[in-house]
């Protein structure tokens, strides 16, 4: 009998460690390193697609929270939103969020307010292109 107890124990225990460890793969800290430099990344992208000089540049950083208020720093979901800094082409920058959706495997898609952004198709000289700001996709790893 002792050493069921122990083994359902200890069962119980490695059970509870690991699902802690997949709920806690998904976490804020994450989603900041890989939204914010995805996010700097296409803008330059962007910038040159339109025919910009690139002159300010973001500064890669982002500050992701959910919406979630039992779990606001950790877990997939459709509820992220994730703020970056945009560059103005004058020079000021502005806060801008992004509404993310993050599956458990550390993939996610990232949708951009249009009006700061642009629409999903821009274009210069002519030639019309998807906006790589509008809305992207990247993953982190997890584990």
């Amino acid at each position: 009998m002792r050493h069921l107890l122990a083994a359902v124990t200890l069962a119980a225990l490695v059970t509870a460690l690991l699902s802690g460890c997949s709920a806690s793969s998904v976490t804020a800290t994450r989603l900041d390193t890989s939204v914010g430099p995805a996010f700097a990344r296409l803008y330059g992208v962007q910038q040159h697609q339109l025919g910009n000089t690139v002159g300010p540049k973001p500064d890669g950083t982002a500050a992701c929270a959910r919406n979630n208020k039992a779990h606001p720093s950790s877990g997939s979901g459709d509820d992220w939103a994730c703020v970056l800094n945009f560059p103005f082409a004058d020079g000021h920058i502005q806060p801008i969020t992004y509404d993310v959706s993050v599956q458990p495997d550390g993939c996610y898609t990232a949708d951009g307010p249009s009006q700061i952004v642009g629409q999903q198709q821009v274009g210069s000289s002519g030639e019309t292109v998807t906006n790589p700001l509008f809305e992207f996709d990247g993953c982190f790893p997890v584990g």
